[in-house]
């Protein structure tokens, strides 16, 4: 039996079912739900941890699944993410008047799916893990039910969702009929793609064209998630339709997963040798890039405006994922998590912020915050500034191990070119920060915030981290390096 490697997994799952179960005890007692809940996910951090001397990089259930130091490091990294959402639900769920037990469930299975998902080195395990990790945060969208936009984003999300779904069905099934296994490390003979190289479009026999077409629509599905242009369909919506704290999950450690995937499909495998392929992912990410960032600049509603960023910052991260190289991946990773903590503080920060009775909408509504509620305007300060990229924030210093990376691969054109979408984007960010701290506000506007006491201690943490990293890079680089294999 190797069930032992899944122990944190298969306890969130019982305390899960369990709340669902007692459902009818603990219905009006939102306060003790949430603390149980809280309680769940630090028990199954800690049990996370004391397993991990059995993450040593072997396959276990038949070939579905691997335990390694990598994806010990984004299970824990996505556990957190997983509580700061539990601990900021508590407003949602009274001001909107949510289901409590139901909430908390879908947001502890979709961890449970994102969990599972970093663990998958095989076709079949990663769809039915991927389908757990998206189903819970399509309800978690429409769960106001009430608001028009809610349930809009959330059809619209699950229309492009189940699109995605199938395109990367259909690309498993010719690479399947190629190859012959559903391994992801295991996919044909080297010979195949050898000859694929050689060949032109033309002169393609029907097995390499399956397996070209194949990988094509793998690449595609995975972009889809991402939420890269032109797969960025469903982001605007998502990102404006949703509750600050359902939208604060889903930028963040979705993304840490699907970068993990990208590098279980793409590295050290033979779609990694396609013809082409690292050129077809610059190109997908600097589009994204140049089209993110312009459209960001026009926008007067904040959620649209950091939805459109969005796209820009995840066509950086398929720069160094178009590398297709160990040092390429790691840039990919660190980026990512200094982007999802950033872009986290953001919307958590915005979840708590109550302008004139109601929530944040307009860019406008940060004018005079510096006065207002100066904490919360440094909290931002620090996250914009990240974004941006300016030192000594952990955004430039992650900026720059891309940037290093796309170098010392001889891509120097690449890197050059990002330079005009950040000058681009320093025009929008620095709005920002002039509406808070250059802009008087409306003089009958209230701002007014309202957090916890474990909510605060988050959200000072995130500007810690930020700041931190900025300062003292290595440590973050030493650390993530240290769990990808030598």
């Amino acid at each position: 039996m190797q069930i032992h490697y899944f122990l944190a997994e298969l306890l969130l799952i019982i305390g899960l079912l369990g709340l669902l179960l007692l459902k009818q005890i603990v219905k009006n007692h939102e306060s003790q739900t949430r603390a149980y809940v809280i309680g769940l996910y630090l028990t199954t951090i800690v049990l996370l941890i004391w397993t991990q001397a059995d993450f040593n990089g072997k396959t276990i259930q038949d070939g579905l699944f691997i335990v390694d130091k990598l994806s010990l490091m984004v299970k824990l990294l996505v556990l957190g993410f997983g509580l700061a959402t539990v601990v900021f639900f508590d407003q949602p769920i009274l001001r909107c008047g949510l289901p409590v037990v139901e909430t908390y469930f879908l947001i502890g299975i979709q961890t449970v799916g994102m969990m599972l998902t970093i663990a998958c080195v095989n076709w079949i395990s990663l769809f039915v893990c991927l389908e757990l990790m998206y189903l819970p945060i399509y309800a978690l969208i429409g769960l106001h039910t009430t608001n028009r936009d809610a349930q809009e984003a959330a059809c619209k999300y699950i229309i492009m969702g189940a699109f995605s779904t199938g395109v990367l069905l259909y690309g498993i099934s010719l690479i399947y009929a190629v190859s012959g296994t559903f391994e992801l490390q295991a996919l044909i003979a080297p010979s195949l793609t050898t000859a694929l190289n050689k060949a032109t479009f033309l002169g393609l026999d029907p097995e390499q064209s399956l397996f070209l077409i194949g990988g094509l629509l793998v690449l595609i599905a995975l972009c889809f998630k991402l939420g890269v242009v032109p797969f960025h369909l469903w982001v605007r919506d998502v990102y404006e339709g949703g509750l600050y704290a359902a939208v604060s999950l889903i930028a963040s450690a979705p993304k840490l997963v699907l970068v993990l995937v990208w590098s279980r499909v793409f590295f050290d495998s033979e779609l990694s040798s396609l013809k082409n392929i690292t050129w077809i992912i610059f190109s997908i990410g600097l589009v994204s890039m140049f089209f993110g960032h312009f459209l960001a600049l026009v926008q007067e509603r904040i959620r649209i405006l950091l939805a459109y960023s969005s796209l820009a910052h995840m066509g950086f991260v398929l720069l160094a994922l178009g590398l297709m190289s160990q040092m390429g991946h790691e840039a990919a990773m660190v980026y990512t998590i200094g982007y999802t903590v950033t872009i986290a503080l953001v919307f958590l920060v915005l979840s708590g912020m109550i302008v004139n009775g109601r929530r944040v909408v307009l860019i406008e509504d940060l004018k005079g915050l510096s006065i207002t509620q100066p904490s919360l305007a440094f909290l931002l300060l620090i996250a914009i500034f990240s974004l941006l990229g300016l030192p000594p924030f952990a955004g430039f210093m992650l900026k720059v191990r891309v940037l290093t990376a796309l170098i010392e691969s001889q891509y120097l054109g690449i890197a050059v070119l990002t330079l005009i979408p950040s000058v681009v984007a320093a025009c929008y960010y620095i709005n920002m920060i002039h509406l808070m701290y250059f802009q008087k506000g409306n003089e009958v506007s209230i701002v007014e915030s309202h957090y916890s006491s474990i909510q605060s201690l988050l959200l000072i943490t995130g500007g810690v981290f930020i700041i931190g990293v900025g300062i003292y890079p290595s440590e973050l680089f030493q650390w993530v390096s240290g769990f990808y294999p030598s």
